[in-house]
């Protein structure tokens, strides 16, 4: 029976591991065709041209392209499903309440950058989340 368990838990941390370095790798992409990925991150902006130039330009009606929303709508998709999942079918474990905040957290930011319009911050932290969960999954697996 607990064996049964971890190899369940092992599973869930290497799809999930698999996911968040697919879903990474494929947001970073987005910034780089879109021109929003700062010189920290392999792109062209300085840090002040990503914050002053085109956020002034992009907000509140900037046209963002179909990569970009289809990207959100991907992972606000996932973090959705995260949500109901945890909430409802998960077993109650001891971080139980975290998890929860955690994930209202990343839907709600998820779907207020959609809907904000506010796509070239939204997928540049959707990006960050996504990186910071591979390694969370990876930990979880070892």
């Amino acid at each position: 029976m607990k064996r049964e368990r971890y190899i369940e838990r092992s599973c869930e941390s290497v799809a999930k591991a698999t996911f968040h370095g697919i879903a990474f790798v494929w947001g970073w992409l987005v910034m780089r065709d879109a021109g929003w990925l700062p010189w920290v991150f392999g792109g062209n902006l300085s840090l002040q041209e990503l914050f002053v130039d085109v956020i002034k330009k992009e907000i509140p009606f900037g046209s963002p392209s179909k990569a970009v929303v289809d990207y959100g709508l991907y992972c606000a998709g996932y973090h959705y499903t995260e949500l109901i999942r945890h909430a409802f079918f998960a077993k109650h474990g001891s971080d139980f309440a975290e998890m929860l905040v955690h994930h209202i957290c990343a839907v709600s930011l998820l779907a207020g950058y959609l809907w904000a319009n506010f796509h070239c911050g939204g997928v540049f932290f959707a990006v960050l989340h996504d990186f910071s969960d591979i390694f969370v999954s990876l930990a979880r697996l070892f």
